[in-house]
């Protein structure tokens, strides 16, 4: 959390009494929501902030040394049930949400308040108890789309996705099972020879009793069978 900390941050932090507040902002269908942990509002960054008190919730901030997909849950408690439709309208997938920690002083928020979590909106839950409910959002890193499997082919539709002038796999479909020969010894790709020439004549003709040469010496071979007769 020390990165990049401003001077007035560091002061804050080395201060024998700490304020700390924590900023949320997230992205809905019709806008963007700002909270943050306090009373009332809030002005910063040219904008105002809503102060949810503890009725806003949100999970611990994890930070690993491995490259890896860490999610929060971002919660709002104590509200009225008749707007349970209309966070469900607002939620959608992939809406981006932040997390800011700030330090107070005087009143006012110390110059700058860090990022700490930056991520996208992915499930939300409800919680009903009758008169009031608690909507929780979870957000995910956006590092988690590297788990997402990534399914291409090696097609022409495919590649035209992508580059939509090439013809590099236009015949991809048609070679899928055609056999082509490049060098090496026929023999040992097993194909079909021809026979080798027959030796040198005179030939004696076998017996056919349609052929009135039955015996006698030619100078061409005998036709293979049947074709004799």
């Amino acid at each position: 959390m020390s990165r990049g900390l401003t001077a007035g941050m560091l002061t804050q932090a080395n201060a024998t009494r700490l304020q700390p507040v924590l900023l949320y902002e997230g992205e809905f269908q019709s806008g963007t929501v700002r909270l943050w942990t306090g009373v009332g509002p809030l002005t910063w960054n040219s904008v105002v902030w809503t102060g949810a008190g503890t009725l806003l919730g949100i999970t611990p901030i994890e930070e690993t040394r491995d490259t890896r997909a860490v999610g929060i849950a971002v919660s709002l408690s104590g509200i009225s049930s008749t707007i349970i439709a209309v966070a469900l309208t607002e939620c959608r997938l992939k809406k981006a949400g932040s997390v800011y920690f700030a330090c107070m002083s005087g009143g006012a928020i110390v110059a700058d308040p860090v990022l700490a979590y930056k991520g996208f909106l992915d499930v939300p839950t409800i919680e009903d108890q009758g008169d009031t409910c608690t909507v929780t959002i979870s957000y995910e890193s956006e590092l988690i789309d590297l788990q997402r499997p990534r399914i291409r082919r090696y097609t022409h539709n495919d590649q035209k996705l992508d580059y939509a002038n090439d013809k590099g796999f236009e015949y991809v479909s048609e070679i899928q099972e055609r056999d082509v020969l490049w060098g090496g010894n026929p023999v040992s790709l097993q194909l079909p020879l021809r026979p080798p020439p027959p030796p040198p004549g005179p030939y004696v003709q076998p017996y056919n009793p349609y052929n009135p040469n039955n015996g006698a010496l030619s100078s061409s071979p005998p036709p293979p069978y049947p074709y004799g007769y």
